[in-house]
């Protein structure tokens, strides 16, 4: 597969459903697409492995829900390039307690509704 050929499914990707969310995805591919030509020499979309996944998590300190975004960036690139399983996820949001975070929200949410409520 070319970069205009991938370019042209993400473009038709983005023409459908929800516009915000779909624009911000292909805009986080398309920053992955830079980082991978630039710092590795990536000469087509074939040659993004899952090393440059890694490269690209590490690349910068991200919240942890920005880096879920970028995730999921990465795993609807890995649709498009048609590859079996899925992209590596960010090492930090394993080791991330995400019941901690839970529940955290829990509890903000539990209190902004009592204060809805009176």
């Amino acid at each position: 597969m070319l970069w205009y050929e991938l370019e042209f499914r993400l473009n038709e990707y983005c023409k459908k459903g929800g516009k915000i969310s779909r624009r911000k995805y292909i805009r986080r591919i398309r920053l992955f697409f830079e980082f991978c030509k630039n710092s590795k020499g990536v000469k087509g979309p074939d040659q993004i492995g899952k090393q440059h996944a890694h490269e690209w998590y590490n690349s910068e300190q991200l919240a942890i829900r920005t880096l879920t975004d970028h995730y999921y960036a990465i795993k609807l690139l890995w649709k498009f390039l048609k590859r079996k399983g899925t992209p590596p996820y960010p090492k930090t949001l394993e080791e991330a307690d995400l019941q901690t975070l839970f529940d955290k929200y829990q509890k903000e949410y539990i209190l902004l509704s009592k204060d809805y409520k009176d």
